[in-house]
């Protein structure tokens, strides 16, 4: 490979830095990365951008496509690639090689160059392995995107069959047969594929099939199109017709030995896995190993693609259960070799007695034949590899919760993940035992394989309760496995061990050396399903990278990036179960303890500027351990470490201010009240309090905020915290101010700001004045506001506050656009926005990007204003935020009206006047009035213009609402 970052666009969208995916989030950007990916070192003009995502692209779609780079910009940061915009359009610089789809074409390429047929097979077989799914499975339609894929199908079509061809080139007709037969199902009027199938079929003694394919295709084509197949294949056809010495294949007796395979609901990407793996001819037997956790269903998926497939190996199948996990030892190679001996025709008095001489005879009689072999349950790769044959021809399944290494290093197997279904795979096996119930109650059902984690052996427990409970409703099922005390017990029917969730946890646990399966008792002490290493060595006291890597092994848990693992939920439900009371505390107090020193630490260092590398790391950290940190929080109050409880939320809310999760902070802060209050702690509860009413507040839920605040307030005062009263105290201003009454916010935010500076509270004070700063800009006094936003920014810097220099950068660019000072308004918004951008502040960059917009649009740089203000709509489209929503709306509406279009104006004035609060939506009617006066209906714009005055007269802030129109001013005077 190239540089560190790659991107995979063949099946879903994927960018991985080094060996860690990072997400792509949302359909359209997963889109415009796969467009600019696919035209990797050539400029991608905006318009053609736009056709991949729009059948008619919105006029906001240059300043979406606009925010969508900057994004991708940011994902893709790393050596060796560039995004860069130039020419009206953008251009990925990345090495092709870090691309899955040019590493397909190049390699198909030099196949076709070839003359060698091996080689050319090998080389499109490499290709054809770059191709994970449909292309660009998980983008946005469009119309561009939609060409795309199927231009990417047809080039992997080619590939398939050109691969076949080399395949029938070098003699593996029997190894195609099956492929092609689904092949020519799926493309029924391809000649290519039905020339190639009926070789294949010809060559296998099959000539009646084989003459059969073309009676089909000739059918179809005569039918369908009207004419006759081309003339290559016709001429086949004739051959196959002069060929009367097809020899006939000859029947012999076959061992037969696999199980029923039983109910297999989904899971068909797995087996279109299989079939892709045993399919690819090789120098030796195909092996495949189905690994995966206990109860995801491996043995099922076996049992299911080897009944499937049995007709490819026309010589038999062999199974065994090999033992590896269960109640008694595992079955030794050497007996296995004795019973598959005997199926294969060998007399019991002539099976050697040495396990070597077994095997040797084994491998003897394999070699002419074509059987599957389906080893299940396998402990280890020492069990397996006597038991593989050793010439083509043969396939070998085998199934395990090891990670059978080994086996994929030495012997060439292909590990396949069997992983947990999804929430619609696993109400499709539900409604296959419970039909309709499943339709009657979709939220329960969902909520039950999610207590289940998604494994087929749980699942299928669930649903045979309820099969012998037809009355319960399958949500009391559902609240009755909530209680993780009694979870593993309800998975565990007492009379069939085999298909008890804990007897098969068991016998993966029991199967471990005593100091990793003590660090598997302690993991059950984690908040949430993924962890990483220090966590999990606070959990055990002690170093744990070799530990994680035997349980990561054993499929205990999931390696899922570099130190980073991931326990599965009924898994950390059993390892809990497993520890005593006093291990189990004594675990989760160590857990909590790091939990609460690391969050402090990391917000730290994102907030007062740290080293870019500690800042990013610190960002890192607190985006992985996002839900952890709500989950440890409801752990601590759960085990009764109230402290814990809340001092969790109270480390953490600024950083989610900061992002606006306010979905985390409500939680995890309604917790820790909850705790606050069990301990009778009047500081933590004031805290808890304070912290909960700036979530409300950024949620505009102002009523419950100004409550929350007032409790607070009470509590501050009682305890004598001057400081911390005065911190409310702020925030009820804020309040006062957003829900439009501004002389009380300015008498709030100047009692505060003399407190703050009797308290010599710098952080304080500089809160205070850019609040007081944002109050006189709305009462209309830009002078006060300036000196204000300014000194809040002095004070900022001199504490490197990161978000409060950006802030306050941001404040006195309005407060300069206000008093008509755009070049300074200007500089503040770009140097807030980059602010911002690097914070990972959404909220704040579109505020900074709508600012910007409105400097252009006052300057009548209308082009450059559109540009800015749809970069900001689709931010606030992103950020989910209706205060910047109707910000942007009213200046957008403006933008409208300054290009002659009132009936746009109108939609987006009025799309203002129904987000954010009183202010807003007078300035709405003022927005509406202008736009209906514009289009000549002064009746009601007349009625607009009143509304606009009132508002502004209760708000008490300068009347703005006077009508410029002589027909609609004489309207509102009568």
């Amino acid at each position: 490979m190239g540089g560190m970052v790659r991107v995979a666009v063949l099946g879903p969208v994927e960018v991985a830095h080094g060996e860690r995916l990072v997400a792509v989030p949302g359909p359209q950007l997963r889109c415009v990365l796969a467009v600019l990916a696919s035209e990797a070192g050539r400029v991608v003009p905006v318009a053609r951008l736009a056709e991949a995502l729009w059948d008619v692209p919105p006029a906001t779609a240059r300043g979406t496509v606009q925010v969508y780079v900057s994004r991708l910009r940011k994902l893709l940061a790393g050596p060796g690639v560039a995004l860069v915009g130039t020419g009206g359009g953008y251009r990925l610089d990345i090495d092709p090689d870090d691309v899955d789809l040019h590493r397909f074409r190049e390699a198909a390429a030099r196949a076709r160059a070839s003359a060698d047929v091996a080689v050319r097979r090998r080389l499109l077989a490499a290709a054809l392995a770059e191709w994970r799914g449909a292309p660009l499975a998980d983008t946005a339609d469009g119309p561009l995107r939609n060409r795309l894929v199927v231009a990417l199908a047809e080039e992997r079509l080619a590939a398939l069959e050109d691969r076949v061809e080399a395949d029938l080139e070098l003699g593996r007709h029997h190894d195609v047969v099956g492929e092609l037969t689904a092949l020519a199902a799926e493309h029924p009027g391809r000649e290519r594929v039905a020339a190639a199938l009926m070789l294949a079929l010809h060559r296998c003694g099959r000539r009646v099939e084989a003459l059969e394919v073309y009676r089909r295709l000739r059918g179809l084509l005569v039918e369908q199109a009207g004419v006759e197949p081309g003339a290559d294949l016709r001429h086949l056809h004739q051959r196959l017709l002069d060929d009367a010495d097809t020899p006939a294949a000859v029947a012999t007796p076959t061992p037969r030995q696999l199980p029923p395979a039983g109910d297999l609901v989904a899971r068909e990407d797995h087996l279109a896995v299989l079939d892709d793996l045993l399919a690819v001819p090789a120098a030796g037997p195909v092996l495949v190993a189905l690994v995966g956790i206990p109860g995801v269903g491996k043995t099922a998926l076996a049992l299911r693609w080897a009944h499937r497939a049995a007709d490819r190996f026309p010589d038999g199948q062999l199974y065994v259960d090999l033992g590896g996990h269960g109640e008694g030892e595992p079955v030794p190679p050497r007996a296995v070799l004795g019973e598959f001996l005997r199926a294969l025709g060998v007399h019991r008095d002539h099976v050697p007695e040495s396990e070597a001489e077994r095997s040797a005879l084994c491998r003897s009689l394999l070699a002419d034949r074509r059987v599957l072999l389906v080893l299940d349950n396998a402990r280890s790769a020492e069990q397996v590899r006597p038991l593989l044959p050793g010439a083509p021809g043969c396939a070998v399944l085998v199934t395990s919760r090891a990670e059978l290494a080994g086996l994929a290093a030495r012997d060439g197997a292909h590990p396949v993940a069997v992983a947990p279904m999804s929430t619609e795979e696993g109400v499709s096996l539900l409604r296959g035992v419970l039909g309709r119930r499943v339709d009657g109650e979709p939220a329960a059902a969902a909520r039950l394989v999610d207590l289940c984690g998604g494994l087929p052996l749980a699942l299928r427990v669930v649903a045979h309760r309820a099969v012998r409970r037809p009355s319960v409703r399958l949500a009391a099922l559902a609240d009755q496995l909530a209680d993780e005390t009694r979870r593993i017990d309800l998975l565990s029917p007492p009379d069939d061990p085999s298909a008890a969730v804990r007897a098969v946890f068991s016998w993966s646990y029991r199967a471990l050396p005593p100091d990793v399966a003590s660090l598997f008792r302690r993991l059950g002490a984690l908040p949430g399903p993924d962890f990483d290493a220090e966590a999990a060595a606070a959990a055990a006291g002690a170093e744990v990278h070799h530990r994680l890597a035997v349980l990561a092994a054993g499929h205990l848990v999931e390696e899922v990036g570099l130190d980073r693992y991931r326990l599965h939920d009924l898994l950390r439900v059993y390892a809990a179960e497993l520890a005593d009371p006093e291990e189990g505390r004594a675990a989760a107090v160590r857990v909590l303890d790091w939990y609460l020193d690391r969050a402090a630490k990391a917000v730290a260092a994102v907030e007062t500027g740290a080293d870019p590398p500690d800042r990013d790391a610190a960002a890192g950290w607190l985006e992985a351990e996002r839900r952890n940190l709500v989950a440890a929080t409801r752990l601590a109050a759960a085990s009764g470490l109230h402290e814990h409880a809340w001092r969790l939320p109270d480390a953490v809310w600024r950083h989610w201010f900061t992002l606006g999760l306010v979905d985390d902070w409500t939680a995890a802060h309604e917790v820790g009240l909850a705790s606050a209050r069990a301990l009778g702690d009047a500081r933590a509860q004031a805290a808890m309090l304070n912290g909960l009413g700036v979530a409300h507040q950024t949620a505009q839920r102002h009523t419950d905020a100004l409550h929350a605040y007032e409790q607070a307030s009470v509590l501050w005062e009682e305890l004598g915290d001057d400081a911390s009263a005065a911190r409310t105290s702020t925030n009820i201003a804020i309040v006062h101010y957003l829900t439009g009454h501004y002389r009380e916010a300015v008498e709030h935010g100047d009692r505060v700001l003399a407190l703050r500076l009797h308290q010599d509270d710098a952080f304080g004070e500089a809160v205070a004045h850019t609040a007081l700063g944002g109050f006189h800009l709305r009462l209309g006094d830009p002078a006060r506001a300036l000196d204000h936003g300014q000194r809040a920014l002095t004070v900022f810097e001199k504490l490197a506050h990161r978000f409060g220099v950006a802030a306050a950068t941001l404040n006195l660019g309005h407060v300069h656009r206000q008093a008509g000072e755009p070049d300074r308004a200007a500089a503040h918004y770009r140097d807030a926005l980059v602010r911002f951008r690097e914070l990972g502040d959404q909220r704040h960059e579109g505020e900074a990007l709508c600012g910007l917009g409105s400097v252009h649009l006052e300057r009548g740089a209308l082009s450059q204003a559109r540009d800015h203000l749809d970069a900001a709509l689709a931010v606030g489209v992103l950020a989910g935020d209706p205060p910047l929503l109707g910000e942007v709306r009213y200046r957008l509406g403006l933008l409208r009206l300054a290009t002659g279009e009132p009936e746009s104006a109108l939609r987006h004035f009025e799309h203002s006047r129904r987000l954010g609060g009183p202010y807003e939506r007078a300035r709405g009617h003022h927005g509406v009035a202008r736009a209906e006066c514009a289009l000549g209906r002064h009746g009601s714009a007349a009625r607009s213009w009143r509304a606009a005055a009132e508002g502004y007269e209760v708000l008490g802030v300068p009347d703005r609402a006077v009508p410029g129109c002589p027909v609609c001013a004489a309207a509102v005077s009568r």
